[in-house]
């Protein structure tokens, strides 16, 4: 294999032609292969030296070999059977550079192929998850990385493996408090938004947190003990964004009553941590007291520094709600709309627009027959949440069954001198025309 090496490093060295060199580079390893495969597989760190020298043509047929050898393991991987190997920290067996070097080989993949970069991402989940017990700290940041990108592709065992490890760390004191804040945050983060792409997980999700929330009320600061800890430090400026974070979550999992010194942290939270997920959960605790002015800013701001497309149609929808809790209709069907342009294929935008409307009514000043009609607007946002995303289809179902209750009859229908099939147009903030049925 070394031979093999240096000859590839020759060719590419070589004064060949610019013409003749790229085909020998091409030509090389195939033939190589050809003769000399069981070289491959079983010297994973030749593999990785060839990486480390550039040396692509072979390191990509060495590492499409390599990787066939583990389709069989990868496969059985499930959610019930993670940990395959019982490999020691530091362990310089076979095995564990086969994993150092499947890493490798995944994020080459990802960095040059970007069109199937969700594919090798999860292959490095699955790596992380196969070789946990090896990875020790890595393997929180390994997952994460994957999670962080696109969630919403992501294997639901994933979050689940990130979860029981992270409550492993905690329950055996492994690693420091402000690491399980970090993870425990991010989990958060994830938990938070996962109506827009895996509302399935929610019920699942709920009890994650609480396990977490309680094992780590177990090991962090009280309310004094924070209290005592940072004042000094927040009263002085001298408190960065990790700290912050560590601070806030701690109050919030310790239950701290409200104080100047809690209101101080939570004002200061979101702006000095400059991101989404710390205005996100600013906004929510404003929300949970009803206070919906001082939570507006907040959801604005998760807003302007979220990229991804899930967690931000999410705080739109969010927001919406917020306006609707003012009666500011015509605002909240603002944010609705945009929260079906960020993320088009969710429906659930639909929903909501159909419970607004068919709210509506009492504030809109309408005839008796226009308040009863507002049901048939809201059952078309019904069916236009179905055909967008047929997830939605049984409680869809379920809000058309209601709202078929309170439309109008067909005497009064009738007595009004419509037909079935009618336009039938609703004024105030709808501006929208709905047809007659009953």
């Amino acid at each position: 294999m070394t031979a093999g090496l240096s000859a590839a490093w020759l060719i590419n060295r070589s004064k060949l032609s610019v013409f003749v060199r790229p085909l020998a580079l091409l030509v090389f390893p195939v033939l190589f292969f050809c003769y000399a495969p069981q070289c491959l597989g079983q010297s994973p760190l030749e593999i990785e030296q060839a990486l480390q020298n550039d040396e692509l043509a072979f390191a990509l047929e060495a590492s499409q070999r390599l990787l066939q050898s583990h389709q069989q393991t990868f496969a059985s991987l499930s959610p019930t059977s993670f940990r395959l190997d019982k490999i020691q920290p530091n362990d310089d067996s076979l095995q564990m550079r086969h994993m150092r070097t499947l890493l490798d080989i995944y994020r080459f993949y990802e960095r040059n192929y970007p069109e199937e970069g969700e594919y090798w991402l999860k292959m490095q989940g699955q790596c992380a998850i196969l070789y946990q017990d090896s990875l020790t700290g890595s393997f929180f940041t390994s997952l994460r990385r994957c999670l962080s990108v696109r969630p919403e592709v992501m294997p639901s065992y994933f979050m689940e493996q990130y979860s029981e490890r992270l409550l492993l760390a905690i329950e055996s004191g492994q690693g420091r408090q402000e690491d399980w804040i970090l993870n425990f945050c991010f989990l958060e983060n994830l938990w938070l938004n996962l109506e827009t792409w895996s509302p399935e997980q929610i019920p699942q999700a709920g009890v994650y947190r609480l396990r977490l929330a309680a094992a780590l009320q177990k090991v962090i600061p009280s309310c004094a003990q924070l209290k005592e800890q940072f004042q000094a430090p927040l009263e002085r400026d001298l408190m960065r964004p990790t700290d912050y974070r560590f601070l806030y979550t701690c109050m919030r999992l310790n239950g701290c009553q409200a104080s100047d010194f809690r209101d101080s942290v939570l004002y200061r939270y979101p702006v000095v941590a400059d991101e989404a997920y710390a205005a996100r959960v600013a906004a929510l605790e404003a929300m949970e007291q009803a206070q919906h002015l001082r939570a507006l800013p907040w959801l604005e701001r998760a807003i302007e520094l979220e990229a991804n497309p899930y967690f931000k149609a999410q705080d739109f929808l969010r927001l919406a709600e917020l306006y609707r809790q003012i009666s500011n209709f015509r605002t909240a069907r603002l944010y609705v709309e945009y929260a079906d342009e960020t993320l088009p294929e969710w429906g659930q935008p639909f929903l909501f627009l159909a419970e607004m409307v068919a709210q509506s009514g009492p504030f809109c000043n309408f005839t008796p027959l226009e308040q009863k009609a507002t049901k048939w607007l809201a059952i078309d946002f019904c069916e236009e949440a179905m055909n967008t995303n047929p997830a939605l289809e049984t409680e869809a179902i379920k809000l058309i069954q209601k709202y078929r209750k309170g439309m109008p009859t067909q005497e009064e229908v009738l007595f009004y001198g419509f037909q079935i099939g009618d336009s039938f147009p609703l004024r105030c903030w709808l501006e929208s025309a709905t047809r007659v049925r009953y």
